[in-house]
C-alpha cells in the first residue's frame, strides 16, 4: 500500500546490470541459478528489482540476516538446540556464516526498515524492530520479513494454488481476507 517501486526501478536503472544484484543476492543466501519452470529463481533482468524472483522464505530470512549481523550472512537454524530432560544437549545447531554485504550498506538498509516499519505501522514506542511487507501479482501471496537486533522472522500467507488470491489487504482493518477467485 505505501511501496515506491519507482525509486527501485530509478536505483536498478543506475546499476545498469541485473547481475550486480544477482550476485548481492547470492553473496546472501538466494539461489540465484535454481531452475524453476523452466528459467532461473533470480532471472537475469531487471524486474529482479521489484521482486520478479522464486525464492523461499527460508531464504528470504536468510538474506535478512545481513542487515542484522553488519553484513555477514547466516544460514537460519531452524532448531538451535536440543536438551534432553536431565539438561544435556544432544544436539547443536549450526549456522554457517559468510561476508555478504558491507557493514555500512548493512547499516543503512536496516535504518531504512525500521523507518519503514515506524511508519507502516505507527508504532509509538522506541523500537529497534524493522520489516518490509510485500504482495505478489494479483494479491496471491502475503510476505512480512521483520527483525530485532538479535532475532530475524518472515511470515509467509497464501494459497497452494495460484487461483486462491486475497480479496481485501486493508492493513488499517486488521484484518486480510482470502477465497478462490473460480
Amino acid at each position: 500500500l505505501y511501496s515506491k517501486n519507482s525509486i527501485t526501478v530509478k536505483l536498478m536503472k543506475e546499476l545498469g546490470d541485473a547481475q550486480l544484484l544477482r550476485n548481492l543476492l547470492q553473496k546472501s543466501g538466494i539461489e540465484v541459478d535454481r531452475k524453476v519452470f523452466g528459467g532461473l529463481a533470480v532471472p537475469d533482468l531487471p524486474a529482479i528489482c521489484l521482486g520478479a524472483m522464486d525464492v523461499s522464505l527460508f531464504e528470504m530470512v536468510g538474506a535478512y540476516t545481513t542487515f542484522v549481523n553488519k553484513g555477514v550472512y547466516s544460514k537460519p537454524q531452524i532448531i538451535k538446540r536440543i536438551e534432553d530432560r536431565n539438561g544435556k544437549v544432544i544436539y547443536n545447531g549450526y549456522s554457517p556464516k559468510r561476508v555478504a554485504i558491507d557493514p555500512l550498506t548493512a547499516s543503512v538498509v536496516g535504518d531504512m526498515l525500521q523507518n519503514n516499519s515506524k511508519r507502516n505501522f505507527g508504532f509509538k514506542f522506541k523500537s529497534l524492530a524493522g520489516g518490509k511487507t510485500g504482495t505478489t501479482n494479483d494479491f496471491v501471496d502475503g510476505w512480512f520479513l521483520g527483525f530485532t537486533p538479535s532475532l530475524v522472522v518472515g511470515v509467509w500467507t497464501g494459497g497452494d494454488e495460484r487461483y486462491i488470491r486475497f480479496t481485501s489487504l486493508d492493513a488499517g482493518q486488521g484484518y486480510m481476507t482470502a477465497r478462490p477467485l473460480f
